[in-house]
Order: structure tokens, then sequence, then C-alpha cells
């Protein structure tokens, strides 16, 4: 409630106050961890709440919450390793596929490497992203990229004709 209107702070003390009591069974310790983790997350501690949320991972109740807030927290501070990594391990928590999400954190590597110069860690960022999801247009956009800027002009064309069979609405972002 505390936390809903804004009042984030209180919200807190309630919540680390509640993880004191020694009378705490595993299950009322744990929902109270992951109140305080959505507190600190709310508040902005994003380190408070990233470790909170790494204890809470281990726990399988809360598991699935604790590695979607790990990811959110991750995306802010554009840690796309770690991202990668939680979202991996989100996918086989909760049973279903990421892949597209993990390919855009695989462009995300690729686009800054690139930007730095480092165009064969750019390239294997784009090939992490097809092999996620084969289908991830920014992935073709940037292999080509890449292939252009290395001087493999065949290369970078077969990469964006790729983009037909992926999305033809992203046709004229290729070109």
């Amino acid at each position: 409630l505390f936390r809903r209107r804004g009042e984030v702070e209180r919200a807190i003390r309630i919540h680390q106050n509640l993880i004191a009591r020694p009378t705490l069974d595993k299950a009322q310790r744990s929902l109270a961890l992951c109140e305080l983790a959505l507190d600190y997350h709310k508040a902005g501690l994003l380190d408070r709440a990233e470790n909170l949320f790494l204890e809470l991972a281990e726990i399988p109740a809360h598991a699935e919450q604790a590695l979607r807030s790990l990811m959110h927290i991750y995306e802010q501070e554009k840690d796309w390793d770690k991202a990668i990594a939680a979202g991996r391990r989100l996918a086989k928590t909760a049973g279903r596929s990421l892949e597209p999400v993990i390919a855009q954190y695989h462009c995300e590597l690729g686009e800054h490497a690139q930007q730095a110069g480092k165009l064969a860690q750019a390239r294997v960022c784009a090939r992490d992203a097809l092999v996620a999801d084969p289908r991830c247009v920014r992935a073709s956009i940037l292999a080509g990229r890449v292939a252009a800027a290395q001087g493999k002009e065949r290369e970078a064309i077969a990469a964006w004709q790729k983009i037909e069979q992926q999305d033809a609405a992203f046709l004229d972002e290729a070109l």
C-alpha cells in the first residue's frame, strides 16, 4: 500500500522490520524479502534490489518474478550479458521461450561493439542473435552493417536479403 502511494521509504522500513523478526517462517520471510526487493527497485536502489532478487531466484516460489525483475534491472543498467543470463534462466523456469528478447540483448551488445570498432565481436553478437531468434531483423541489419564495414559486400547483401523472409515490412530500413 505504501509503495503504491509513493511512500517507498515507509514500505522499506516495514519490510525490513518484518525480515528482522526471528519468529518468521521461511515462506513469510521470503515473501517479505520479495516485497523489500520490490520496494528497493521502486526507490531506484538497483544494487540492493539486485542482491535480493538474486537470493529470491534460488527460491522456486519466487524465482520467476525475481528473474523478471533482474532482467528489468539489467536492462536499465544496460548490462546485456547479465540480462541474457537472467533471460535464459527465466525461460527454463517459466517454461516458455524468451529468445526474441535475448536476441535483442545480443544486438545491443553487437551495436556497442560495432560503435567501438570491434567488428569481429559485433559479428559474433549478430550471429548469436540470429541463433537465438532466426527471425530477428535487427540482427540481420547488424550483420549486414558489420560485413559492409569489413568490406564484404556480398556477405552484407546476403544478410540484408534475409530480411525479406524474416519480416518484409523492414526492407526499407535495410535499404
